[in-house]
């Protein structure tokens, strides 16, 4: 760790997912507390720009009104999810976020946070994961981010 970051001690352990299982939180504290870092969660999601996507699931559309009956049934129709925006919990600025993951695959969710950290003052963002899949355009869209470098342990 200290020959990818230099000097640790500014840094942060970042968990984007800590809502995925209840002891996802503990797991990220306990490395955490190993490495003698920080922690600092990332919580929601990025908006989609359409709200409209195939999700592959046979299910109806979503419909935009949270008024809307279904004319002949007089039932309430689908609402879309909601989706709670990206929010940091701790303080970034002027720190190293580490964002540790298993995979990163669908580099989403890591753009999404490294934009938000980068908005809240982190110095440099590192993406360590077990398994970079990377598929599609990742590599470019990373490239293109506010990351710094992404790479795996050991």
């Amino acid at each position: 760790m200290d020959c990818l970051l230099g000097d640790v001690r500014d840094a942060l352990l970042m968990d984007v997912q800590c809502g995925d299982s209840p002891n996802r939180y503990a797991e990220a504290q306990s490395f955490a507390e190993r490495l003698r870092l920080g922690i600092a969660v990332i919580h929601g999601e990025a908006q989609d720009a359409e709200s409209d996507l195939v999700d592959g699931r046979h299910s109806p559309p979503m419909v935009r009104s949270a008024a809307a009956i279904h004319p002949s049934l007089e039932i309430p129709m689908l609402i879309p999810k909601e989706k709670p925006p990206i929010t940091v919990v701790g303080d970034v600025g002027g720190r190293t976020a580490v964002i540790v993951d298993d995979i990163i695959d669908d580099v989403d969710s890591f753009l999404a946070a490294a934009e938000t950290l980068k908005e809240r003052g982190a110095y440099k963002i590192f993406v360590m994961a077990t398994h970079g899949l990377l598929s599609s355009d990742a590599p470019r869209l990373i490239e293109e981010s506010a990351i710094d470098e992404v790479t795996e342990p050991g």
